[in-house]
């Protein structure tokens, strides 16, 4: 009976490369889990509470430090706010667009079309345009804010009997933006 043989095979180059790429790899892990510093970097100093300087009270006279009285007070809710029609996704096609604002009050309301149709009225508890227009999407935006006395305020917009965007504020002087 002949004796089988019992010598290990040798590795070939890939094998060893391969090899050593794994056992650095885990250092490599290792040394991410385990080491680092130790110190999260505060100095016995850094948790004392510092002086903080006083601030200037507001001054009364300045317009931008007072709550606005009534809506003709404020600006249209879209007049801080970038261009959404810069760029368009979707194919140009027809849509049927809603945009409805409502508050239990009054409310000012700003509302652009992708068409070029803006408009910026005051209304006594809300608003619905509709409109049909071709583009990309967005096709439409709205802002509206609520009236000082107001509690609640929304605004929706849908796209072929779909709505696709809807916020609610529950402040008064609340915005709320929709696009869609």
């Amino acid at each position: 009976m002949q004796m089988p043989e019992l010598r290990v095979p040798e590795l070939s180059r890939r094998s060893a490369w391969a090899l050593v790429v794994v056992v650095a790899g885990l250092v490599a892990i290792g040394l991410a889990l385990f080491g680092g510093s130790g110190s999260d970097g505060a100095t016995p100093d850094s948790s004392r509470p510092e002086a903080i300087n006083p601030v200037e009270p507001i001054d009364p006279d300045d317009a931008d430090a007072k709550e606005p009285k009534d809506l003709r007070d404020v600006v249209n809710p879209l007049s801080p706010l970038a261009d959404p029609f810069a760029t368009s996704y979707g194919g140009n096609f027809k849509h049927k667009v809603t945009v409805r604002v409502s508050a239990d009050s009054a409310l000012r309301y700003g509302v652009r079309f992708r068409d070029g149709y803006e408009a910026d009225k005051i209304v006594q508890g809300g608003a619905t345009i509709t409109r049909t227009v071709k583009g990309g999407f967005p096709l439409a935006q709205v802002g509206m804010r609520t009236a000082p006395n107001s509690k609640r305020g929304s605004c929706s917009i849908s796209i072929d009997g779909v709505e696709v965007s809807s916020h609610t504020t529950n402040k008064s002087l609340g915005v709320v933006v929709c696009t869609g």
